[in-house]
C-alpha cells in the first residue's frame, strides 16, 4: 500500500475495491480506507513494518497514555509509544481521525457495511491499537 507499488495493488482488484483514504508519506506506516460492495465491508488498513521510520517506532518501547499524549484516551492504559504515535503523533496531524472520518463517511453512506481493521507487524500493532479507539468511542456499535 505503498506509493511505488499502490496502483498495481488496486489493479488487481475488482470493481467491488474502492479506496477513500491513502496515506503513506505522514504517518510512520502506510495506511488506507477502503471499501469492498459485495462483501459489505469498509476496511481500515495498516501496512507492516518497512523502512527505517517504521524500524524507529518499533523500538520506541516506552510505555504511554493510549492516545494523543495532550488528550490520552484512557490515561490509567499504557501502550507501547511507537505504536501509539503511528496513530497520534503524526508531524502533520492526526493518522486516527483522518481514517475514522473516511470510515464514517462510507458507514453513512452504507449503514449495513461492517467494519474490519487489519494489519501485518508495526500495522498489526496499530490496527489494535485504532479498533480500541474505535471500540471506546462507539460501544454500541
Amino acid at each position: 500500500i505503498y506509493a511505488d507499488n499502490y496502483d498495481s495493488w488496486l489493479e488487481t482488484k475488482g470493481p467491488e475495491y474502492e479506496v477513500h483514504f491513502h496515506d503513506d508519506k505522514k504517518a510512520e506506516t502506510a495506511a488506507m480506507v477502503v471499501t469492498n460492495s459485495d462483501l459489505n465491508y469498509v476496511a481500515a488498513v495498516f501496512s507492516g513494518t518497512d523502512g527505517l521510520n517504521d524500524w524507529i517506532s518499533n523500538l520506541q518501547l516506552k510505555k504511554v497514555p493510549f492516545g494523543p499524549e495532550e488528550d490520552p484516551i484512557n490515561s490509567d492504559v499504557l501502550v507501547h509509544k511507537g505504536f501509539n504515535k503511528v496513530l497520534w503523533g503524526g508531524k502533520f496531524g492526526y493518522l486516527y481521525e483522518d481514517m475514522k472520518k473516511a470510515m464514517k463517511t462510507q458507514l453513512r453512506k452504507n449503514p449495513d457495511y461492517k467494519i474490519v481493521v487489519t494489519g501485518h507487524s508495526l500495522g498489526g500493532s496499530s490496527a489494535i491499537l485504532f479498533a480500541a479507539a474505535l471500540a471506546n468511542e462507539s460501544p454500541d456499535n
